[in-house]
């Protein structure tokens, strides 16, 4: 699928790069207005320009209701591009890189994976033909389900910003020749990508003192948009119903269902910023909750 004229934000008064003088030139609209790329700080415009494109192969395998058992499992492999991807509340957000050229933004979506499995079950347990009763009453009615979900991790880029006036994609060290990947650890002690491949890109690095890593041919950075992924992430939910048919009116149902039932771990993605040395490459937060235990009771009438 084709996505086209998508809102994306573009900061306007990015100064442009001479390579002449070796410097930037003044920015468009002037030392008067506000140079900050951030979209609460700079002079920013939303604009109808943006582009995406998605492609997929799906598989699905289903079973229908028999014998109890009702099974549905999907696999899709699908890379998801565009230029901006927006935030997941809106469409307002500063994309580091350069604001003139959105054409080198385009790359894999922040939401991109890979690769996802979602299998899903409802399974109606065999009722008991014997026994008294009150050990029918007690062990029959029940139904079991849940969904399993596996997917790989979502991309990022290697970023440096200030949050202000400074927000744009880091270098390729120079000389870099090797791996981007680490450790792939989510122990915060180790780094899950290879910080050593990267380093600022700014033209200044404290006040006249020049960046000996600046690419004139890249002024807002040389590495691409999001071009590392992050962890995957694994999830079963499980429920477990009883029906209590009291009369033929009014039925029961008591729930127990667990969110997360093996209690996994599913970390986000490690610190982007090269500004920010202290968790750059090191993934300090997760990205879902911990298991959660809910008991519910409805009455179907």
């Amino acid at each position: 699928s084709k996505g086209t004229k998508l809102l994306q934000t573009v900061t306007l008064n990015q100064a442009s790069y001479n390579p002449t003088t070796g410097l930037f030139n003044p920015p468009p609209f002037g030392g008067f207005v506000s140079t900050n790329r951030n979209v609460t700080g700079g002079l920013q415009q939303v604009r109808a320009n943006g582009n995406s494109n998605y492609n997929s192969l799906q598989l699905s395998v289903t079973k229908r209701f028999s014998q109890g058992l009702q099974l549905l499992s999907a696999y899709t492999y699908g890379k998801s591009e565009d230029t901006y991807s927006g935030t997941g509340l809106n469409e307002i957000t500063t994309v580091p890189g350069d604001q003139l050229d959105l054409n080198t933004n385009r790359s894999p979506s922040d939401y991109d994976r890979r690769h996802r499995f979602v299998t899903s079950f409802v399974y109606d347990l065999p009722k008991l033909k014997s026994g008294s009763r009150l050990m029918r009453a007690l062990f029959n009615n029940f139904q079991l389900s849940g969904i399993v979900t596996l997917q790989t991790g979502t991309p990022f880029s290697i970023i440096e910003s200030n949050g202000t006036s400074v927000i744009q994609r880091a270098n390729f060290a120079p000389g870099f020749s090797g791996s981007l990947d680490g450790t792939g650890s989510t122990d915060p002690q180790n780094l899950f990508f290879n910080t050593a491949a990267f380093t600022r890109s700014t033209l200044f690095l404290v006040g006249t003192t020049r960046n000996p890593a600046f690419d004139a041919n890249a002024p807002f950075g040389n590495t691409g948009r999001n071009l590392i992924y992050g962890p995957g992430q694994k999830n079963v939910d499980f429920s477990i119903v009883k029906f209590l048919p009291f009369t033929e009116r009014f039925r029961g149902e008591f729930r127990t269902e667990f969110f997360n039932i093996f209690n996994f771990v599913n970390f986000a993605n490690p610190g982007n910023n090269i500004l920010v040395p202290s968790t750059f490459g090191r993934i300090t937060s997760t990205s879902s909750g911990p298991r959660v235990i809910q008991f519910a009771f409805k009455l179907n009438f």
